[in-house]
Order: structure tokens, then sequence, then C-alpha cells
């Protein structure tokens, strides 16, 4: 978690810095959310939904994208999404 978080950090600060555009493929949503300025969720390979990370990552659009209930605090901020065991 440290590294991914630290690798995270340094695309965020280069993209900034530089003034580019950063395409980062992620499977860790909350990792999207918390760095993504922009997501492009995908479902069985097509373009499910597309937005800004706080518009996209909401209970609903988790069970339509992976069919599993989910809540989503808002902490700092961001989205933050927390699956049901």
């Amino acid at each position: 978690m440290y590294h991914a978080r630290s690798l995270m950090q340094i695309l965020r600060r280069l993209t900034d810095e530089h003034k580019r555009t950063t395409v980062v493929v992620l499977h860790d949503i909350n990792q999207a959310a918390a760095y993504a300025d922009y997501v492009v969720a995908m479902k069985n390979g097509q373009v499910a939904m597309q937005g800004k990370p706080n518009d996209i990552f909401t209970a609903a659009n988790i069970k339509t994208l992976f069919d599993m209930d989910v809540d989503v605090l808002d902490y700092e901020g961001k989205k933050l999404v927390i699956h049901h065991i």
C-alpha cells in the first residue's frame, strides 16, 4: 500500500507540474477516487460510464458495474467505497 500510494502521489505531482495528461489503469476504486480527475469505468470490455470520480463512484453505479452492494462515504472531499462482507 505504501508504494502504491507513493507512486500515485508522484504521478499526480508530475501531471500537475508539467500540465500533462496521464492515463493510468487501476483496479482499485479508492485509488482512482483519490487521485483521478476523470474516470472511464469499463464493464465486459466496454465503456460503461465516464465522468468525475465523485459522480461515478456512487453505490448505484458500483452495483451496476460490479453487481455488489457497497457503502460510499465522503472522506476529505473524495469518495471512499466500502464493500459489504
